[in-house]
């Protein structure tokens, strides 16, 4: 951008020439563009801001709802993370200990309920439900 005339009472360019790219170049937009710019040039950008203050807040609000449903996402991995760790740390013993478990509340069919389980369970990443 190149200033065209001396800054004016807001501290902005008075006049400013659009950019380059910016006019009747651009299909369909170019003259709305240009119209645009233009009379941005002439009132300044205070006019723009009073305009534009009443969205602050929301778009504050939704950023801020978005970075917390990630932070909460990220929170659900590291869980999700620190279990399937105890899970791997101690697998064997937990799976012992829920077949006694099943043998107690069902003798032998309780002990084959729970292997049964277990089966269904790693059977459905294959598809096998």
């Amino acid at each position: 951008m190149r200033i065209v005339s001396p800054a004016g009472p807001s501290g902005w360019p008075s006049s400013v020439c659009r950019p380059a790219g910016l006019g009747r170049g651009a299909p369909l937009v170019g003259d709305k563009l240009q119209h645009f710019w233009q009379q941005f040039a002439a009132t300044g950008i205070e006019e723009y801001a009073a305009k534009l203050a009443p969205y602050a807040s929301t778009v504050t609000g939704v950023f801020l709802s978005k970075a917390g449903n990630f932070g909460l996402l990220f929170l659900q991995f590291l869980l999700t993370v620190a279990i399937a760790a105890v899970m791997y740390a101690g697998g064997e013993s937990a799976a012992d200990w829920m077949k006694r478990f099943g043998r107690r509340l069902g003798g032998e069919r309780g002990a084959g309920a729970v292997v049964l389980a277990s089966q269904a369970i790693r059977g459905l990443p294959w598809g096998w439900w």
